[in-house]
C-alpha cells in the first residue's frame, strides 16, 4: 500500500463522495473507486458501504481512517526530521582532540554550538596525534582538534586556530633554565626525552629536520606515549625535549620553556575529511570562523 492510496481513502472519507473527492485530488472518479477497491483488497475488509445514495464508513473504515491521519502525519514528521538532518539542524557531531592543541579554543567552541544547535548531540574524546588523525581518516570522527604537523591536504580540509612556536624544555635545575634564548648549537650534546614515533611520525620527523639543519644529531634516550610522560621524564632528570609552547599549561614549576632563537612553528587546527558525509560539519566550521572573524575583528 502507497501513502498516495492513503491520501486518496483520507479525502474519500472527508467528502464520503467518490466524485467530490476525486475533483479535489485532481484525479477521475473511476480511478478513485479503484485506488479504494485496491485498498480493500489488500486489507481483506470493506471500509465503506452505501445506505441508498448516501455513503458512510464501516465500522473498519473508522478504524483506518483514524491509523491513516496518523500514518500521514508520521510521513510529514519523517520528510521535516530528514530535511533538518540535511540541512544539520539535528542530528549528532563526534569530536577529537588533543588536549594541549584544544585547551585554548574548543571549550569556548562547543559551549557556542551547543547553544546554537541544542538538538544537536555531541560528543568529545582525548586522543593523542596519531590516534586521533586515524580515526579522522577512517572517519571513527568528524572534527579533531590538533597539531598540525605536515596534515594532508588531499585528505583533510582545516582551519588554523592559531599558530604556536616550538620551545625548548628543561628541569628547573638544569643550567640552561634561567635563559630566555637558546639555540640548537647549544643543546646539540644534550639527551633528549621525545615523543614515541607510534604516537606519530610528524613530530618527530620535523624535530630532526631542525636538528639536520643545524648539522646536528640528537642523542635520544627515551621515548614516551604522552606529553604528561615526556614532561614527567624531563621533570625527573632523563633529559631535554622540545614541545609546542601549548604543552606549558600542563608543566609543574619545575619545568621550564625556554624561546629557540631559530623560530620553529606549528599550526593549531580544527580538522576534517574532505570527503564528509555527516551535515552537522559545515555547521561546526561556521561557528569556528565566526570565532576566528571576531578574534580578529577584537
Amino acid at each position: 500500500m502507497e501513502l498516495r492510496q492513503i491520501r486518496y481513502f483520507i479525502a474519500a472519507a472527508q467528502h464520503l463522495n467518490f466524485s467530490e473527492a476525486a475533483k479535489k485530488l485532481y484525479i477521475t472518479q473511476p480511478t478513485l473507486s479503484q485506488q479504494i477497491a485496491d485498498i480493500e483488497e489488500c486489507l481483506a475488509v470493506k471500509l465503506f458501504e452505501r445506505n441508498g445514495r448516501n455513503l458512510c464508513l464501516t465500522a473498519a473504515g473508522e478504524v483506518f481512517l483514524k491509523k491513516a491521519h496518523e500514518i500521514m502525519e508520521k510521513a510529514k514528521e519523517a520528510v521535516i526530521v530528514t530535511r533538518r538532518i540535511r540541512d544539520g539542524l539535528v542530528g549528532k557531531i563526534n569530536i577529537g582532540f588533543m588536549t594541549e592543541a584544544a585547551k585554548k579554543f574548543l571549550p569556548k567552541m562547543v559551549v557556542r554550538f551547543r547553544e546554537n544547535y541544542p538538538n544537536i548531540k555531541l560528543s568529545m574524546a582525548q586522543y593523542t596525534l596519531w590516534p586521533l588523525t586515524r580515526e579522522l581518516k577512517q572517519g571513527k570522527i568528524d572534527i579533531a582538534c590538533m597539531l598540525a604537523f605536515d596534515i594532508d591536504a588531499k585528505v583533510f580540509s582545516w582551519k588554523t586556530l592559531y599558530t604556536d612556536v616550538l620551545a625548548v624544555v628543561v628541569r628547573a635545575e638544569h643550567s640552561l633554565a634561567n635563559r630566555e634564548r637558546v639555540n640548537f648549537a647549544e643543546i646539540a650534546g644534550e639527551d633528549f626525552v621525545i615523543m614515541s614515533r607510534d604516537e606519530g611520525v610528524e613530530p618527530i620527523d620535523q624535530l630532526a629536520k631542525a636538528f639536520e639543519n643545524h648539522g646536528i644529531t640528537p642523542n635520544v634516550v627515551s621515548q614516551q606515549c604522552s606529553i604528561d610522560s615526556v614532561l614527567m621524564s624531563i621533570e625527573a632528570g632523563m633529559g631535554i625535549s622540545i614541545l609546542p609552547r601549548c604543552v606549558e599549561v600542563y608543566a609543574t614549576p619545575n619545568i621550564k620553556f625556554i624561546a629557540l632563537e631559530e623560530t620553529v612553528t606549528v599550526d593549531i587546527v580544527v580538522a576534517w575529511l574532505k570527503e564528509y558525509t555527516n551535515p552537522v560539519i559545515p555547521l561546526f566550521v561556521k561557528d569556528i570562523e565566526e570565532a576566528l572573524n571576531r578574534n580578529l575583528q577584537g
